[in-house]
C-alpha cells in the first residue's frame, strides 16, 4: 500500500520545514557566538553590578582598583572578595567574579573589564576542583544522557552553549524559587556530611569520571593536555596586565580534599578513586607547581597558595570546607581574605 499524494506532499513539507528551522537555529548561535566571544553586549553586566555598589564601579573616592575575577569562590556577597573591602580600604576593590566559569570565560570578559577599571592589582582565582572541568568537561556515554553529552561536546566549541545554560539556569531557578534568598547559604550545605545531601553537580562528575579529582590535582592522564591549555589561556588573560601599571596575582584555591582526609574520605564515599592519596595531599602537587614554574620568570605576576594556611585552619579544628559541598564556608573565605592581603601588603 502506496501513501497518498496529500500524505506524501505533507511529508515533503515537514522535512523542508524541518530543515529550514534547524539551520535558522545554527545561524542564530553562530551570531550568538559572535556576540559573546567579542562581548558586543556586556552578558556578564548583571553579576558586576550585583557585587559592587555603584560607587565602586565609578570610582567616586578616585581610588586604585583592584580587580578580581574568578569563579563561585569570588562570585558574591559572602567570598573573601567581599571581605577584602575593609581589609584594603585604600583600594576600590572590583569584584568580577562568575560563578561557573573558567579561563574560556575570563578571556572573553577580561578586555572590557581591564579597560573599564585600568586596575593596578590584578588577582585571578584558579580553583583545582574544577577549571580543568571547565577546559574540557567529562563524556562518558555510559553514565550521562546522550544530551548531556552532546551539550558538552557543543559547549566545549561554542562556549556562548555554556553561558545560555547557565544564564537559563539562574532564570529558572527565579521562577521555581522565588522567595529563596540569592545570596543565602543553603542549611544543607552546613549540616553532616551524607551522599544524598551532597551537591548534585559534583557527584555527576564524580560519576562520569572517578578520577577526575586525582588527575586534575596532578595533572596526569588525560588531564595533563588540559592543564597545558589552561597555561596557555592564563598567559592570555596576564597580557591584558600591563608590568609597568599593573601587577598580577594567580590565587590558586585547592580542593577540599587536598586539605583534610576528612574531606578526601568524603570524596571517595561519593564514588572518585585515588591511586595516590599522599601525593593528593602534598603540599607541592603538579597544578600549583606547575603554575608557579610557568610564571617563576615573570616579576610582575605572584602564585598565592593558601593551602598551608587552610591546612593549618583544619588541623586546629576549624573546618575551612562546607560538608556538603566543595566550596570554602564563610570562615575559609575569611581566612582566604586574611591570606591575600597579607600577601598584598608583602608585596
Amino acid at each position: 500500500m502506496t501513501a497518498s499524494p496529500r500524505i506524501l506532499r505533507f511529508i515533503k513539507k515537514t522535512l523542508r520545514w524541518s530543515v529550514y528551522g534547524l539551520l535558522c537555529s545554527v545561524v542564530v548561535l553562530l551570531l550568538f557566538e559572535i556576540i559573546y566571544r567579542h562581548q558586543l553586549v556586556d552578558t556578564y553586566r548583571p553579576e558586576l553590578r550585583g557585587y559592587n555598589t555603584p560607587a565602586v564601579l565609578e570610582n567616586a573616592e578616585s581610588k586604585p582598583a583592584v580587580l578580581i575575577m574568578g569563579d563561585s569562590f569570588t562570585a558574591g556577597m559572602h567570598t573573601y572578595a567581599e571581605k577584602l573591602r575593609p581589609l584594603m580600604p585604600g583600594y576600590r576593590i572590583i569584584n568580577a567574579g562568575v560563578s561557573g566559569t573558567g579561563i574560556v570565560q575570563a578571556n572573553v570578559m577580561a578586555p572590557r573589564r581591564f579597560e573599564a577599571f585600568q586596575p593596578s592589582i590584578f588577582i585571578y582565582q584558579i580553583y583545582v576542583g574544577n577549571d580543568l572541568i571547565n577546559v574540557r568537561f567529562p563524556i562518558n556515554w555510559k553514565t550521562a544522557s546522550p544530551a548531556r553529552n552532546v551539550y558538552r561536546l557543543v559547549g566545549g566549541r561554542l562556549p556562548s552553549v555554556y553561558f545560555l545554560n547557565y544564564r537559563l539556569g539562574q532564570r529558572w531557578a527565579e521562577w521555581t524559587r522565588p522567595a529563596a534568598p540569592r545570596e543565602g547559604i543553603p542549611e544543607v550545605f552546613n549540616a553532616p556530611f551524607s551522599v544524598e545531601a551532597y551537591s548534585p553537580i559534583q557527584q555527576r562528575y564524580l560519576r562520569d569520571d572517578p578520577w577526575i579529582l586525582e588527575n586534575q590535582i596532578l595533572t596526569q592522564a588525560d588531564r595533563k593536555a588540559d592543564f597545558e591549555t589552561l597555561l596557555k589561556g592564563l598567559h592570555e588573560l596576564l597580557a591584558h596586565c600591563d608590568p609597568a601599571v599593573c601587577t598580577a596575582y594567580l590565587l590558586v584555591i585547592p580542593h577540599a580534599s587536598q586539605v583534610h582526609p576528612r574531606y578526601l574520605g568524603h570524596m571517595q564515599a561519593l564514588g572518585a578513586q585515588f591511586r595516590r592519596p599522599a601525593a593528593v595531599q602534598a603540599g607541592a602537587y603538579p597544578f600549583l607547581t606547575g603554575i608557579q614554574q610557568a610564571f617563576a620568570g615573570t616579576p610582575s605576576v605572584h602564585v598565592l597558595d593558601p593551602l598551608p594556611v587552610l591546612n593549618a585552619n583544619e588541623q586546629q579544628g576549624r573546618p575551612m570546607y562546607f560538608n556538603n559541598d566543595g566550596h570554602l564556608n564563610l570562615e575559609g573565605q575569611a581566612v582566604v581574605a586574611d591570606f591575600v592581603a597579607a600577601q598584598l601588603r608583602k608585596e
